[in-house]
């Protein structure tokens, strides 16, 4: 395997790992996959950027949905 195959292949296992967490409404861990992307990466297409931006307001209302219930993070 080349190094550009290595990079594209860890990239594609990574961003399919955070999309497979946020369809478990894992979303801090879809989030954290994401990252770990990214890093590898740089930057990442535009629908990774809104998909970051809905699974960080899912991530907060889940917060606040179990604060409000009393339960600790």
């Amino acid at each position: 395997m080349t190094a550009q195959q290595w990079h594209a292949r860890t990239v594609d296992q990574r961003l399919g790992r955070a999309r497979a967490a946020a369809e478990r409404d894992d979303f801090a861990k879809a989030l954290t996959w994401l990252a770990m992307a990214e890093t590898v990466e740089g930057e990442l297409q535009p629908d990774w950027d809104r998909a970051r931006e809905s699974w960080l307001e899912s991530a907060v209302a889940a917060a606040r949905r179990r604060y409000a219930k009393g339960v600790s993070p």
